[in-house]
């Protein structure tokens, strides 16, 4: 897929299958099927559903065991009816989300992937596209580093605050820091500054931070 493809598409399929699966880390994967869960937060009504979806982003940056994970997910799949997700029940459909960001028994990218059809009828396309966005970044600059030189004490410290608090709404000052540190790249500082939702592993606070 090229730049201009991405940028235009509002196919979440497209973009997930431009993604190499060697490519892109377990952490990468388990945190974009949490933002899928994170977009319809208000319909997992169960608390089940919402620590799975917590847990899936703690296992991810390996803070919790897999027995713990494994224990969590049993928990959330208790909630919902196994099926299909079919659009008609947003709440089940849901409680299926939370439920398989934290699957152990798949691959990192099926629950990826399938966090995302559960989500489907919720979030809509576009939504999806921008969390997936938000997450990988542009294919093209899937190799793309920070310059040391960008990397002050305050662009961290402000990355790290960002990421510890899920505090996005920072993201503007992130990229006034970096701008001041010399910053000219206009992919990070406009993703930055954008209004189209951010997730736990945004691609430029993963940069900041050396995370993958």
């Amino acid at each position: 897929m090229t730049k201009e493809e991405w940028l235009a598409t509002l196919d979440p399929e497209a973009v997930l299958q431009a993604l190499p699966r060697n490519g892109v880390s377990g952490r990468k994967w388990r945190l974009a099927a949490a933002a899928f869960c994170r977009r319809v937060w208000p319909l997992l009504a169960d608390e089940r559903s919402r620590a799975a979806v917590e847990a899936a982003e703690r296992y991810a940056d390996k803070l919790i065991s897999s027995a713990e994970a494994m224990e969590i997910e049993g928990a959330a799949a208790a909630v919902t009816e196994r099926g299909w997700p079919d659009g008609q029940d947003a709440a089940n459909d849901a409680s299926g989300a939370a439920a398989v960001s934290l699957a152990l028994w798949a691959q990192a990218d099926y629950g990826a992937m399938m966090a995302m059809r559960w989500t489907a009828g919720s979030i809509g396309r576009k939504g999806q596209v921008e969390v997936l966005n938000c997450i990988f970044g542009i294919p093209y600059r899937r190799h793309a580093v920070i310059p040391p030189s960008w990397l002050t004490s305050t662009v961290v410290a402000l990355a790290n605050g960002i990421y510890a608090d899920r505090a996005f709404d920072r993201l503007p000052v992130l990229a006034d820091a970096l701008e001041e540190a010399g910053c000219d790249d206009p992919e990070v500082l406009n993703h930055c500054r954008g209004d189209g939702g951010h997730a736990l592993g945004c691609w430029v606070v993963d940069l900041v931070l050396n995370k993958t």
